[in-house]
């Protein structure tokens, strides 16, 4: 008889842990489908929405800036230099006609690396100068873009904890003290994007302090 109710038992436990583990399983199925279905299918339009890019003098952050014109957007091109910005602004405006654009691309200078001496009320004042200078009334970000950084080559022997220091300043903390700053001003349905390297996932000789950094951001951008 015990071993009756024993075997019972068991029975009744195996079906409602199958029962479970399938019904986890099909809602997981549910959910991975819904995800692929809304990656394929929605699409952000970027007409008349304002798109700010750090770095957009030179390398990924100056592509972006003719992708994004192409689509419509309102351009604000942040970088350290202004030569660069204004002669990206003027190329921009010299195909409006083909890529029927008539937002007139604005930049604003701004050096990352001067956050590293600021308090941060400073640095917060300096960022939101870029709100009131570039930006229309709205004071809306719909799209961020940080792709400014330092790079660096060596040992861990050969490499001075200075540059350890200024490399953690500028392509980390640079980039939370923009975020944390602009937070408020981009909406729900607004985007943030950093450019980073694989190097945040795979280790390559004579790059430790930018692996770690790439795997601080990777990290930090998760959460």
């Amino acid at each position: 008889m015990d071993q009756l109710i024993n075997l019972q038992n068991k029975f009744t436990t195996n079906f409602y842990l199958k029962f479970i583990s399938t019904a986890f399983g099909l809602w997981g199925i549910y959910k991975f489908m819904v995800y692929l279905y809304n990656a394929r299918h929605c699409k952000f339009n970027l007409k008349d929405k304002t798109v700010v890019i750090i770095g957009a003098s030179s390398g990924i952050g100056r592509a972006m800036a003719f992708e994004f014109y192409k689509k419509g957007a309102k351009l604000v091109l942040v970088a350290r230099s202004v030569d660069k910005l204004e002669l990206l602004c003027k190329e921009l405006e010299d195909q409006k006609q083909q890529f029927n654009n008539f937002h007139k691309p604005t930049f604003y200078q701004l050096d990352i690396t001067e956050f590293v001496n600021l308090e941060e009320e400073n640095y917060k004042n300096k960022i939101l100068e870029l709100l009131d200078h570039s930006i229309d009334d709205r004071k809306t970000v719909d799209v961020l873009v940080c792709s400014a950084g330092l790079s660096n080559r060596g040992s861990i022997e050969k490499t001075k904890i200075s540059i350890f220091r200024e490399l953690m300043e500028v392509n980390f903390f640079g980039f939370i003290y923009i975020i944390k700053t602009l937070l408020n001003f981009i909406p729900d349905d607004g985007a943030i994007i950093n450019i980073n390297s694989i190097q945040g996932r795979v280790a390559l000789p004579y790059r430790a302090p930018i692996l770690v950094l790439n795997m601080l951001l990777w990290h930090f951008l998760i959460v």
